[in-house]
């Protein structure tokens, strides 16, 4: 399994995955990831083995923030350690953040855990953001300046 950086050719696989973890007015289109490879300050990432893409994800950096814009682990791969894999890229590859945020579904369990897993902290709640009952759940954890001991 490599980790790399997605190109144009990826989306089919991408959507694809898309269908398995989101649905309905949550689903994000060929256009909204066509926008995310093409954005100067996306960072993109693919999860690939034997050239199937089996994990994405996506950060958007504006200056010291790093907002996790979406991760997603083929149903195939879930439990397995890949969602820690794609987290851990997309921070290391947000190297210029000093902070990262992110929204999650507040029933969404293994994605709740797996962020506390990295530090991330609850800071907000958006009621009903999902539809009525379901709310989001605003998380943040700072980012470690490898530069601190120089």
């Amino acid at each position: 399994m490599s980790v790399r950086r997605a190109a144009d050719s990826d989306v089919d696989q991408i959507l694809a995955l898309e269908e398995q973890g989101f649905e309905g007015r949550e689903l994000w289109s060929r256009a909204s990831w066509a926008s995310e490879l093409a954005a100067d300050n996306r960072i993109v990432l693919v999860a690939e083995e034997a050239e199937e893409i089996s994990g994405v994800i996506t950060v958007q950096q504006v200056g010291g923030v790093a907002e996790l814009n979406r991760i997603i682990v083929a149903s195939a791969g879930r439990r397995t350690g890949l969602g820690k894999t794609l987290l851990a890229a997309g921070i290391v590859a947000a190297e210029e953040a000093e902070e990262m945020l992110l929204e999650v579904r507040h029933d969404n369990a293994p994605a709740m855990a797996l962020y506390a897993a990295f530090g991330f902290e609850e800071i907000a709640r958006r009621n009903n953001y999902y539809g009525n009952g379901v709310d989001a759940v605003v998380m943040r954890v700072e980012l470690e300046d490898d530069d601190a001991d120089d």
